[in-house]
């Protein structure tokens, strides 16, 4: 169970249901690993050892340390390989091809934006085009969108075949009398990985040597095992981005900034400025501070596989496949890879 910051109770309208985010966020497993490697230095008998993994767990305050630690972009791995999350701009017919939403000429119409706003719309020739929710994409297909061609249906793997969520059901008791309350009655949603399936999470800084290890995770408590595996993220590398003046940065992690993007306004770590957005749903996420020993207050995060059209000059063309943008970058937020709009022709730098 990985929840977000809804409350779970009766009080709130709607709130006696919660259900579990997919992927879980990036705090809860980067915890979990800083928790398992406190017990591996000196059997964890000594003080936590805030020079290797950091003082606090206020993933919200750039203050907060990690100590050597860094971390990169939760992903998941099957026997087939490496799984990310499919970027937002990927959708799908009636008759189930794929096909890329396209950046085209600003559309003129009154909004709160202006005038004149670009919005990533669907392709010549696609009818009834949905977006893609809660899929993810093989090495390959990623490969393919970055240089702004359109995946093989068969890059893309919908998460049903990576989890299945199971409900529960239970009722509020009086914890005075134990006796069952009336009128409360709550469902909670929990996820199972397939046998096959495993997260995947790249850090700095661990110290060394690392054993495997177990360590309770989620909502629950229900302990989940560790171990060291080598992987290989250089995705972009086939991607030439010199000398193009649009380019599209694609999260492959949620992304947290602290003012809401906008049309024409930069992107912390990226070059030049947006000029369209494809972003999921966002969700609010918070936690708890053991340095204030209270909560954190809820923030709104843009999740995984959102795609930012990013216009530049020449002289600020990304040199770099890969970026990360936002903050918390260290605690895994922010983290995308790089490449070309839909239909961007290649320019000589």
């Amino acid at each position: 169970m990985f929840r977000d910051g809804r409350p779970f109770n009766q009080q709130d309208v709607g709130a006696s249901a919660a259900e579990s985010l997919f992927p879980p966020p990036p705090p809860t497993i980067v915890g979990a690993i800083r928790a398992g490697l406190a017990r591996q230095i000196d059997g964890g008998s000594s003080p936590w050892p805030k020079d290797a993994l950091g003082h606090g767990v206020n993933w919200q305050d750039e203050g907060t340390s990690l100590g050597e630690l860094r971390f990169g972009p939760l992903l998941i791995r099957r026997k087939a390989g490496l799984l990310f999350p499919a970027p937002a701009h990927l959708c799908k017919d009636r008759d189930g091809r794929i096909w890329l939403l396209e950046v085209r000429a600003p559309t003129k119409f009154r909004s709160d934006l202006g005038p004149t706003v670009v919005f990533p719309q669907e392709p010549a020739g696609a009818k009834g085009v949905k977006v893609l929710e809660g899929a993810w994409i093989d090495s390959s297909g990623l490969s393919d969108v970055l240089n702004g061609k359109t995946p093989e249906s068969t890059s893309i793997v919908d998460e049903d075949k990576l989890m299945k969520r199971e409900s529960k059901a239970g009722i509020g008791i009086d914890v005075r009398t134990r006796v069952v309350n009336d009128a409360q009655l709550y469902t909670a949603s929990f996820l199972r990985l397939r046998d096959d399936v495993e997260f995947l999470l790249p850090c700095e800084g661990a110290p060394v040597p690392t054993e495997d290890f177990t360590q309770r995770l989620g909502g629950e408590q229900r302990a989940a095992q560790f171990h060291l595996a080598e992987i290989e993220l250089d995705q972009s590398a086939s991607t030439k981005l010199d000398g193009l003046t649009e380019y599209a940065a694609v999260a492959v992690s949620p992304v947290y900034l602290k003012k809401e993007p906008y049309a024409g306004g930069p992107i912390p770590g990226l070059s030049g400025t947006l000029v369209s957005a494809a972003i999921p749903k966002p969700f609010r996420l918070g936690g708890w501070s053991s340095m204030e020993n209270g909560p954190l207050p809820m923030t709104p995060i843009i999740p995984a596989g959102a795609v930012f059209f990013m216009a530049c000059t020449e002289d600020e063309s990304p040199k770099q496949p890969n970026a990360s943008i936002g903050y918390a970058t260290k605690w895994g937020f922010g983290h995308c890879f790089l490449g070309k709009w839909p239909g961007n022709r290649e320019v000589d730098g």
